[in-house]
């Protein structure tokens, strides 16, 4: 599996994702309210050492964004979709802190998963419903072995 198909299917256990009945998507949302999506944006190096043996030891970040499409009617549901962002951050916080994260690289005990920066993205030109985001991103260790 990809550390995208992990992470997705991790994110998808979420409970407040359950709300979202309109389906879970990849690399779209659809127009309707109430489905969401979840997309790659990216990975990068963070650092690579290399020990003595020419072995060398990789920390990457691989990040994703989830979307998710719902009412925006009025401010009463704008705050209550402002509190979803919030529970979503803080299960994953929770997650993170209490070891149930899944391993994506070759030391679990080291991966760091964090939520943040969830905002209203898009509002429908009727203001009637809008994309929210929130970026989620996984920092883990890869090793690669030199072949003597």
């Amino acid at each position: 599996m990809t550390v995208f198909e992990i992470m997705r299917d991790w994110l998808s256990t979420c409970p407040h994702l359950e709300q979202f009945t309109g389906g879970q998507h990849v690399d779209w949302t659809g127009p309707e309210p109430g489905n969401y999506g979840i997309m790659p944006t990216g990975s990068a190096d963070v650092s690579v050492e290399e020990d003595v043996l020419g072995n060398i030891f990789k920390t990457k970040q691989y990040n994703l964004a989830l979307y998710a499409r719902d009412w925006t009617i009025d401010d009463v549901v704008r705050v209550e979709n402002t509190e979803f962002l919030d529970l979503f951050a803080d299960w994953v916080e929770e997650q993170q802190w209490t070891g149930q994260i899944p391993p994506v690289g070759d030391r679990p005990e080291m991966e760091v998963v964090t939520a943040q920066n969830g905002m209203l993205f898009e509002l429908s030109e009727d203001g009637q419903t809008g994309l929210y985001q929130i970026q989620i991103a996984v920092t883990y260790e890869k090793h690669y072995r030199r072949n003597s």
